[in-house]
């Protein structure tokens, strides 16, 4: 069973037709990593700690999305 929050981001995933892998509460993951073209952003959105950095690379976006395709 999915809480809320969770829901939510799937339903809106769907919607902006993204695929979205959600990492398991018992893993206590707050990052958030995204992927688009040769680009990887990397946020923390937790209250008190926000910072969030882009790294470009076709070479590490590349190797992301195989990490991705394997979860």
């Amino acid at each position: 069973m999915l809480d809320p929050v969770r829901f939510h981001m799937i339903q809106k995933a769907l919607t902006e037709l993204r695929d979205t892998r959600l990492v398991p509460l018992r893993f206590n993951f707050t990052p958030e990593i995204n992927i688009y073209n040769d680009k990887i952003a990397i946020m923390n959105l937790k209250l008190g700690e926000l910072g969030a950095f882009i790294i470009e690379s076709k070479e590490i976006a590349d190797a992301q999305k195989k990490v991705f395709e394997l979860a």
